[in-house]
């Protein structure tokens, strides 16, 4: 088991490492989005979960490079 998560591991690290830079752009545009809706003062629940989703975005982001 212990050899399929890692080979998983390295898996989504490569396509991470092909797809790096559209990602962060994705992160960038997804960022300016809520921002957009931040300052347009849209309702708090909106900003919130619109927060959140972006943290969970960085957080994958953190899993798929896989530490190490």
């Amino acid at each position: 088991m212990g050899n399929e998560i890692s080979n998983g591991c390295m898996v989504v690290k490569d396509i991470v490492q092909i797809n790096n830079e559209s990602f962060f752009f994705f992160s960038l545009v997804y960022l300016a989005l809520c921002t957009l809706l931040i300052l347009l003062c849209v309702d708090t629940r909106i900003k919130l979960s619109c927060f959140v989703d972006f943290l969970e975005i960085r957080q994958k982001t953190v899993l798929y490079t896989c530490p190490g």
